[in-house]
This record gives structure tokens, C-alpha cells and sequence, in this order.
């Protein structure tokens, strides 16, 4: 199963029902084990498997002696009586440095210790300038998100949905970000410290959806003004690439088709409410997909799919694998294709369909930067061959 379908299966989970169901999948590496703290739910608009829930509460259960476990106990009762308001979603949107003082026995003020363990949300925090402690996969994270530098200070913690919960409880975090699609790791979670659950509703627009997301990620943290500054940045730079665009009637006179080639005859394209397409429409680029998506904005298709798009500019996510190069070059059906005539194809740099405002910054800039060239090259008869 790829990334896209388990996080279509994973965002089905019937728990945490205020937030709206979705998620960001990835595969990484690494198993699990697991102190005590709290879940609440950061949403823009608003406030699984009972094997697995079941497993990891056992091999947390198994982790913790006694004596342990009645210290556990008591510091959850105190910490609850103390404050009970922490569960509710008016106070998630708080900042935190009192739940890292309490949970983490951090210096009034102290930055806190963050796990993140979803990528999106590792790319927000990055955004708002926060280095999280502890992260899942972040060498896949490095890979996947060129656009948002990781330090490599930053603890790999395991699995997306397999997290080592004894090393998140050594590193001492005071707050773990996660999203609905970890309902059932929360009995888990919450036995390491404070869980907060970011999640906006999945309105067909992500870009403006990451937005949401990062104001209440910026809310959560106490830097508003940092969530806000991040995103007019990323809204003039698309502003801009748009009336470049426009002052290039070439650039634009094509629709462009957004693909990543997954083998010598499919692929995926992707409609407008992917992220992709959400960012087409904000630099004034038609989108050549207008046939059916899933839930994550892509259809998958086979190669011969293309032969109906005549117009088209295919762009494709670089590298390929090489036995998809040599098909696109050698294979009689890859070169009947309109899309394979001369000057109709750029190659993109690699930008994740799930993240954030960075990637949709990125993939604005490297799309338009490959549309204005072809278009300076392009004869004067701007249909091409």
C-alpha cells in the first residue's frame, strides 16, 4: 500500500471526532516502548486499531515497574486537578511554556521540548522557526521535504505510527505533536507527555488549509506573529510568480499536467485539490487534470491516459527511475504521446503532494521558473510541433 492510500485509511479513525479526518502518511523506520501527560485538540475551525492501542499500552505497562507506576498515577491525578481546562480546545490554542514547566520540569519561559511525529507538521514547526527535539524518520523527513531544512541535532523517535516511546520518554519532551490519524496511539502518547492534535478540515484547498494549520501551530506555540509573517511571505512570493506568469503570455497559454511517473506505464496526475493544483490556481496556471481524484487529489492512471491531453505541458517530479527514463525516450508508446513532443515537458524538483506552505513555495518557484524558460525558448508559433 502506497504512502497516499494509507493516509486515506489511517484518517478513518473514529476517535478525536471534533477534528476533521485527515492525515499525512509516510513509511520510515523503527520500532516501539514508553510518564504522564494529556491530549487536546488544535484545530483552525474547532476543537484504529484496538489491537495495536491494546499491544502498546501492554509493552508500556510492561516498561514501567510498580512503584512507577503509582508515581505515574498520582502526577496524571495532580496534574489533572491542577488543570483541568488543558483538555479542552479553547486552551490548546494557548502557548505552552506552562505545560513544558509542568510536564517537562522546564525553567519558567523555557523553549519547550517538542516531538513531532507527523512530516507536515515537522514542516510547520520549521516554518515558525522551532527545531523539534525529537522527530519520526527525519532522514526520510530530509528527503521528502528538501524545502525545510531538519538539523541533524534532531532524534530520530521511529515509525510515523510505530514511534520508540521508551526514547521519547528519555528525550523529556514537554508536548508531542500529532494529528487525528494517531487516535489510536494516544493512551501511549499521553503516558510520555502533553499531546496536542493539529488538523484543519480537509476543504479541497491545502494550501489555505497549511495556513490554518500553521496559525494554530503558531497559537499553540505563542508565536502568532511568526505563523502570520511566514505565510504573507509565501503569499507575495506566489503573487509574484503569478505576474511573471502573466507578463509572459507563453508561460501560461498551455495547461500544465502535473504528474509523478511511478513506473514505465502509470502514474499519477494530479487534480485541483491537491497541492499541486491548489498552487497552479494561485500562479494563474490552467490545470490540464479535470477528471475524477481520490481523497488525496491525485488519480492513478496508465500511461496511455495521456494520449487524449493535446495541449499539454507535462510536468514531471525528477529523478526518475531508470527503467520510467529509458521508457519516456525508447518506448513507441511513450513517444506517440503529445505530451513527449519537443517543448513540452519540464522536469521538477522533487516537492511532497502532503506538505506544507514551504513545499507549495518551492514547487511554485521551480514550476514557474521551468514554464518562463520554455517560453523564452519556444518558437514563434507558441503551439509547438
Amino acid at each position: 500500500m502506497d504512502r497516499d492510500a494509507q493516509r486515506q485509511q489511517s484518517a478513518r479513525s473514529p476517535v478525536h471526532r471534533l477534528v476533521p479526518e485527515r492525515s499525512d502518511v509516510h513509511v520510515g523506520r523503527r520500532p516501539p516502548r514508553a510518564r504522564g501527560g494529556q491530549v487536546s485538540v488544535v484545530s483552525p475551525n474547532g476543537p484504529a486499531s484496538a489491537r495495536r492501542r491494546a499491544l502498546l499500552s501492554a509493552i508500556g505497562a510492561a516498561c514501567v515497574c510498580a512503584p512507577a507506576r503509582s508515581a505515574l498515577a498520582a502526577a496524571a491525578s495532580a496534574s489533572a486537578s491542577a488543570s483541568a481546562a488543558d483538555r479542552t480546545i479553547a486552551d490548546a490554542a494557548t502557548p505552552i511554556a506552562s505545560d513544558a514547566h509542568r510536564d517537562a520540569g522546564a525553567n519558567t519561559g523555557a523553549a519547550p521540548r517538542i516531538i513531532c511525529l507527523d512530516w507536515r507538521l515537522t514542516e510547520l514547526l520549521v516554518s515558525l522557526g522551532v527545531t523539534p527535539v525529537g522527530s519520526a524518520n527525519p532522514d526520510g523527513f530530509r528527503a521528502q521535504f528538501p524545502a525545510s531544512p531538519l538539523p541533524r541535532s534532531v532524534v530520530d523517535v521511529g515509525l510515523i505510527f510505530q514511534p520508540n516511546l521508551e526514547l521519547m520518554r528519555a528525550l523529556a519532551p514537554s508536548l508531542i505533536l500529532a494529528t487525528p490519524a494517531h487516535a489510536s496511539l494516544m493512551a501511549s502518547l499521553e503516558r510520555v507527555a502533553t499531546v496536542r492534535v493539529i488538523g484543519s478540515p480537509g476543504s479541497g484547498k491545502p494550501y489555505a488549509d497549511a495556513c490554518a494549520d500553521l496559525r494554530a501551530l503558531g497559537a499553540l506555540l505563542g508565536r502568532p506573529t511568526q505563523a502570520q509573517r511566514a505565510i504573507d511571505a509565501t503569499d507575495a512570493a506566489l503573487d509574484a510568480w503569478r505576474d511573471r506568469i502573466a507578463a509572459s503570455p507563453r508561460a501560461a497559454q498551455r495547461p500544465v499536467l502535473v504528474a509523478r511517473i511511478v513506473d514505465p506505464l502509470g502514474c499519477r496526475l494530479y487534480g485541483s485539490t491537491s497541492l499541486y493544483g491548489d498552487v497552479l490556481a494561485r500562479i494563474g496556471v490552467r490545470n490540464a487534470w479535470h477528471a475524477d481524484v481520490n481523497g488525496a487529489g491525485f488519480a492513478t492512471v496508465s500511461v496511455d491516459a495521456l494520449a487524449d491531453l493535446q495541449d499539454a505541458i507535462l510536468a514531471y517530479f525528477a529523478p526518475l527511475p531508470v527503467t520510467v527514463s529509458r521508457a519516456m525516450s525508447q518506448s513507441p508508446l511513450w513517444r506517440m504521446l503529445p505530451v513527449m513532443r519537443p517543448g513540452r515537458q519540464v522536469a521538477l524538483p522533487s516537492a511532497p503532494p502532503n506538505g506544507g506552505i514551504a513545499s507549495a513555495a518551492a514547487f511554485a518557484a521551480s514550476l514557474s521558473t521551468a514554464l518562463l524558460a520554455l517560453a523564452a525558448d519556444r518558437p514563434s508559433d507558441a503551439r509547438g510541433p
